[in-house]
């Protein structure tokens, strides 16, 4: 399994350095802009690339599930297959949303 950033997230170590929280930080935000960039695309192009399909796992693997952040990765994913472009685009701007607000709280 391919992760975004190339490696497996570190869950096993007992601490994290602001290092690594500030590069964790980093990846999700990339990882957001993967996501966001597909939205903006995805009405035009096939946007299951390797690039949103890795930034999704990476979203899944390293953020809580909370405020339905893990349900929205889900639906963003299956609406990336959806064949109408207006309703992939709709569905996958409404998910971008609640991913996006579920890290932040």
């Amino acid at each position: 399994m391919q992760h975004f950033s190339g490696q497996a997230p570190e869950r096993d170590l007992p601490f994290r350095t602001d290092g690594d929280q500030l590069n964790q930080l980093d990846q999700q935000r990339n990882a957001l802009a993967s996501l966001a960039d597909a939205v903006s695309r995805c009405e035009y192009e096939d946007m299951r690339t390797p690039e949103v399909l890795a930034a999704l796992e990476f979203l899944r693997a390293t953020r809580p599930a909370r405020n339905g952040a893990d349900t929205a990765l889900q639906h963003f994913r299956q609406a990336l297959a959806l064949p109408n472009p207006q309703q992939r685009h709709q569905v996958l701007q409404y998910s971008y949303r609640t991913i996006e607000l579920a890290g932040e709280g």
